[in-house]
Parts: structure tokens; sequence; C-alpha cells
């Protein structure tokens, strides 16, 4: 029975007359609505939301119907300062602020002809690029691939055998209060694979301006920030663990993690 039939029958057994049939109606019309107006934003209000970063990758294990696993660790603090020092070391010796980075412009597309490529191929060319720069002034570390796909992009492994997840982003100067979400990890199946917890997390942003010229993207270095990643580190997730500028702005003023900076931004 549809709820029209329920009214009009609600209506006739109790002898309403056509105004009264209508102000239920309209009742009725205003509770639905309002109902839906609460469930609309609520939901809106949970997807903003942020949440500690490792209830967010458990809230994942779950989904992908995992046991407890703990997948991010606090830093020992002599292990964070010994990857800032050598960070810091091959930053200056390798010379990287102002570096000029060439990367082609366009990519072929599918049944012939060209594009220009994404911002978010950009990003990724110019760490493969950098990358191996990088690594070749690193003193007792090195970039290892990761098992499966997915997060974080890389392994970094010391010396000694001890290994972090390190996720690579690129991005241009800009306005630190930037609510543009920037996609962390939508599953945890490559932590699980490569990595044996608890696990210590490094986000990298490496930051650069461009122009074009001709074929070519000319990419100029002028910062790299480590995000030392906290379990409290505070994250969202709409469909994905996500952060911002903004947000990991304020997790590291609100010292829910440390960053580490080498170089200086544009003014």
């Amino acid at each position: 029975m549809s709820l029209a039939q329920f009214f009009l029958g609600f209506a006739l057994l109790n002898n309403l007359t056509h105004s009264e049939i209508l102000v239920v109606c309209l009742w009725w019309l205003f509770c639905s609505i309002a109902m839906l107006l609460y469930q609309y934003f609520s939901l809106k209000k949970e997807r903003k939301a942020t949440l500690p970063f490792s209830e967010l990758l458990d809230q994942l294990l779950k989904w992908e119907e995992q046991g407890p696993i703990d997948l991010v660790g606090a830093w020992d603090e002599r292990e964070r300062t010994d990857i800032s020092k050598c960070f810091e070391a091959a930053w200056e010796k390798g010379e990287f602020a102002g570096m000029k980075v060439r990367l082609p412009r366009y990519t072929e597309k599918k049944g012939g002809g060209s594009k220009e490529i994404t911002n978010q191929k950009v990003g990724t060319d110019l760490w493969n690029q950098f990358r191996k720069l990088l690594e070749d002034e690193l003193d007792g570390y090195e970039f290892q691939p990761c098992k499966e796909r997915g997060y974080p992009d890389k392994r970094l492994v010391s010396e000694t055998g001890m290994n972090y997840a390190f996720e690579e982003k690129a991005t241009v100067p800009g306005d630190d209060n930037d609510g543009l979400r920037v996609n962390i990890c939508s599953s945890t199946k490559r932590l699980r694979a490569t990595f044996e917890p608890p696990i210590n997390h490094i986000w990298a942003y490496l930051y650069y301006s461009y122009t074009r010229e001709s074929e070519l993207f000319v990419c100029t270095l002028h910062s790299l920030h480590l995000h030392f990643v906290e379990p409290g580190t505070p994250v969202s997730k709409k469909f994905a663990i996500e952060t911002t500028k903004k947000l990991i702005k304020k997790s590291v003023e609100n010292k829910n993690h440390k960053k580490v900076s080498f170089g200086n931004l544009p003014k």
C-alpha cells in the first residue's frame, strides 16, 4: 500500500475535510524533507570529520576483513633525528634548491595525437627523476620498491635494515590553508605485504614551480618537507584516507606530528 493510499484511507476513516487532508499531507511532506536534510548534512559532516591516522587505517582493515594490525607506530626520536640530518645533508650536497628538472610536456593519446600531461603526472615524473639524484647523496639510506600496488610509494631502507613507509607528494608553493584534498591511501594491502608492524611513515612533500618551454615542462625545485606521521596525525576520509595542506599544517602546529624542511619557498 502506497503512502498516498494510506493517507486517503486515514482521511476517510476520520471524516477529514479537504482542508484538513491538505494540512496532513503538507505536514508529512515537511517531515520527509526535514529527515532527508538531516541525513544529508549528517553524512556531509561525517565525510568532513577528521580522525587519527591509526583509526582510519583500522577502519580500512575491518572493511578488508583483516584482523587488528599495528599499521602505524610512534616515531623513535633518535631514528627521526638521524633521517632528518641525513636528508638535510643530502639536500645541501646535491644543491637541489633552484635546480631545474626538465620533463616531457606531452603524452600520446589513444587513437593518435598528443595531450599535455596532468599535474599528477608532472609530480610522478618529477619524483622519479629527483629520487635518483637524492639517493646518490643519501648516506646510509636507499629507496626500494614495495610489494603489491597502492600506498606507500617506496620503502626507505637504512643500512641497519630498518624500513620506513615513504610517500611522495609534489606540489607548487601556495596557501598553506589550502583545503584541496590530497589522497593518501585507500587500501592497506601494500602496507601489509611489505612491512612488519609497527610501521613508521614519512610523507615527503617536494615543492616546485614550473614554466612551459616548447615541448618541455621546466620544473624548479624549491624545498623538501618531511612529515614524520604519528598514529594521532589527523586525516579525513571521503573515498580514501586524505589530507590537505591546511590539515597537515594544523597537525604540525598542534604537535600531532613533527616536520623538517630543507630549502626555501619562493615569496
